[in-house]
């Protein structure tokens, strides 16, 4: 078995194809074809959980937004809110039709009962929502992980450096030495 260090020893200095177009303010479309999610097992510490994905069993997208993917977060709500809306339709319209005798059910015919495809439709709706937004948020979730592992890799390159000083100055007619602070930036 591999131990932890020899494990992390092999970490790439930069995760991304192309490090020049790493720059902070990304968003996951941009992001998903810079980095490999399959990368993040090399992070000790990932920034952004995988455990955040389970949020999506709350309310679906609720990952997605967590991690500042609003977009995706809003298109999961919207087709778990769909799914649910025709399970819901489906049931008050059966309701509707047993009590009101002179209500006109919408899945209803001559023939018979149609309720059953609103609502099995809807429940597939919702299941495959769940499930795509599930797995989404674990790869959103490794993508972001190694992009803030590599803007503070590529932030480090940047270093400064300070260093004090002993001058002669003149003052008047007579030169004293003073004392000054030189800052360097080095990037």
């Amino acid at each position: 078995m591999m131990s932890a260090s020899a494990q992390y020893a092999s970490v790439p200095e930069v995760f991304a194809k192309n490090p020049d177009q790493v720059v902070p303010g990304l968003k996951y479309s941009q992001l998903k074809n810079l980095y490999n999610p399959k990368d993040a097992a090399y992070l000790a510490d990932p920034e952004y959980g995988t455990g955040r994905a389970w949020l999506n069993l709350l309310v679906p997208g609720l990952a997605q937004y967590t991690m500042g993917e609003g977009g995706l977060g809003t298109r999961y709500l919207l087709f778990g809110l769909l799914g649910e809306g025709l399970v819901s339709l489906a049931a008050y319209d059966s309701y509707m039709d047993d009590i009101d005798p002179h209500y006109t059910p919408i899945f209803s015919s001559n023939s018979g009962d149609y309720y059953w495809i609103p609502v099995f439709g809807g429940a597939a709706i919702l299941i495959a929502d769940y499930i795509c937004s599930i797995s989404n948020a674990k790869k959103v979730a490794r993508v972001k992980s190694l992009y803030d592992y590599d803007l503070k890799k590529l932030g480090r390159r940047v270093s400064f450096e300070t260093m004090p000083f002993v001058a002669p100055v003149r003052v008047g007619d007579k030169v004293q030495p003073a004392a000054g602070v030189t800052f360097a930036m080095q990037f």
